[in-house]
């Protein structure tokens, strides 16, 4: 007659149940429910009246009129190329974990290959310098800066307090002093404007 299909969805708090009769299997939802969740498909068959009718009073007629059964039958259970005598067969589909897949792209190294092919933007550079200086690697901070401040100098003062820091851990002293001087009368023009 239908089959009807029962989707049960569990959530941390309770979850919710979804049930809808469809006409062919066809019609049945087929994407995929989650870890711990179940869809039940029960094919229901029309209930078919006897053509001959028992005489009544008669031990046959008892006999004869069967009452209906509740039975549940899996997949495996059910006859090749022959027909489902039960009123009800069951099907029940138990999902598997789905395990996400993921692409980690390490954007610092794709700007990183990009700068070395000599591809220079100000933008591109300041957040390589800015990501190398965050993580510790001054030496590749000062190496980018350095790169930075042959493009241009007009940057935020922080730039050259941060190119400054750089270049103390490389050893570049001098060069280092002269940009804390400049990030020293940089920040305090800032300031009294």
């Amino acid at each position: 007659d239908y089959y009807l299909v029962i989707e049960k969805v569990n959530c941390r708090f309770g979850g919710y149940e979804t049930r809808y009769k469809v006409s062919n299997l066809n019609l049945v939802n087929t994407y995929a429910m989650g870890e711990n969740n179940s869809r039940t498909v029960k094919a229901v068959y029309k209930k078919v009246k006897p053509k001959v009718k028992p005489l009544e009073g008669s031990l046959l007629a008892s006999n004869l009129v069967e009452k209906k059964a509740d039975v549940a039958l899996t997949v495996s259970d059910l006859p090749v190329g022959g027909t489902i005598k039960p009123d009800v067969a069951e099907v029940s589909e138990k999902t598997e974990r789905i395990k996400p897949e993921y692409v980690y792209v390490d954007i610092l190294k794709t700007y990183e290959g990009v700068l070395e092919k000599g591809y220079f933007n100000t933008e591109m550079l300041k957040k390589v310098a800015d990501s190398r200086f965050f993580k510790n690697d001054l030496v590749k901070a000062a190496q980018w800066y350095t790169k930075l401040f042959e493009m241009t100098t007009d940057l935020e003062p922080v730039y050259y307090y941060r190119y400054a820091q750089s270049l103390f851990a490389i050893n570049q002293n001098v060069k280092a002093k002269e940009m804390m001087l400049t990030y020293e009368f940089k920040s305090t023009a800032a300031s009294t404007r």
